[in-house]
């Protein structure tokens, strides 16, 4: 088997695993709602925004921060919020386990 059939059959798998069903199910829940869909790419948006300044090397800007606890607050209480942020942190957290598997396999 090559590396690119392996390649596709790890994709594959991926996307027959529960972590993969429920953030594709969460998502399409939170992306139904589109008022509550607005404010979480808003959300989103802000931190990702929080997230470059801070690589650059700049200071983060103590407001925005608050801003963004906040709105993370209000957006955590809703159910369908929750269970994405729920669902988004299982997906990733088997994205990172993969990535740290070819690694180590890698030896990098």
């Amino acid at each position: 088997m090559n590396v690119y059939d392996s390649a596709h059959n790890l994709s594959k798998a991926i996307k027959e695993s529960e972590a993969y069903k429920d953030y594709a199910d969460a998502k399409e829940n939170l992306e139904s709602n589109k008022s509550l869909n607005e404010s979480f790419l808003d959300f989103k948006r802000r931190e990702t925004d929080l997230r470059v300044s801070m690589l650059s090397g700049k200071e983060p800007d103590e407001n925005e921060m608050e801003t963004l606890n906040k709105l993370f607050g209000v957006l955590s209480k809703d159910p369908l919020c929750s269970e994405y942020f729920r669902a988004e942190g299982r997906y990733r957290q088997l994205l990172d386990d993969l990535s740290k598997i070819l690694a180590e396999a890698m030896q990098i």
